[in-house]
């Protein structure tokens, strides 16, 4: 429905410049309605039934929120997932990409939606996160056995 597109934009744009605007290196915080200029703008006071409290982007959440700050750290978490599944993949490691496929399909869902803003999706993805990164150092601690001994 080209209605919901819309709604995204709008709320994705206008909060994006409140926060660039007025708090863009630390963001607006945990406490602040991140739905008020929307909803004065998008509906213009017609609507009083607008429940909804997250732009539906997680990304831009984080940015509201944290700022420039908590999106750079965030970005970091994303920059350590693209490289440890390029490792998985380059190492032909099926577990581990497995493991960081369902990690990728949680944030993909969380880029357009609500996903991580609530624990049922947030607790998912920080353990397959979490488990996902452990298969992938565990093959830095694996000792290579690819030589033999030496005997003296």
């Amino acid at each position: 429905k080209g209605d919901n597109n819309i709604f995204r934009w709008v709320w994705w744009k206008l909060l994006i410049a409140e926060t660039w605007s007025e708090a863009p290196v630390f963001g607006q915080g945990f406490g602040y309605d991140l739905s008020t200029q929307f909803e004065r703008e998008y509906y213009a006071g017609i609507s009083n039934e607008f429940s909804a409290r997250s732009p539906h982007c997680f990304f831009i959440t984080v940015f509201a929120r944290m700022g420039l700050v908590g999106l750079a750290l965030f970005l970091g978490i994303v920059a350590s997932m693209i490289k440890s599944t390029l490792q998985a993949i380059r190492g032909s490691r099926l577990d581990v990409l497995g493991a960081w496929s369902a990690a990728w399909a949680m944030l993909a869902g969380a880029s357009f939606g609500v996903v991580l803003e609530g624990p049922m999706g947030a607790v998912v993805f920080w353990i397959l996160f979490g488990a996902a990164t452990g298969l992938s150092s565990s093959d830095e601690t694996e000792p290579d056995n690819t030589t033999a001994p030496r005997t003296p």
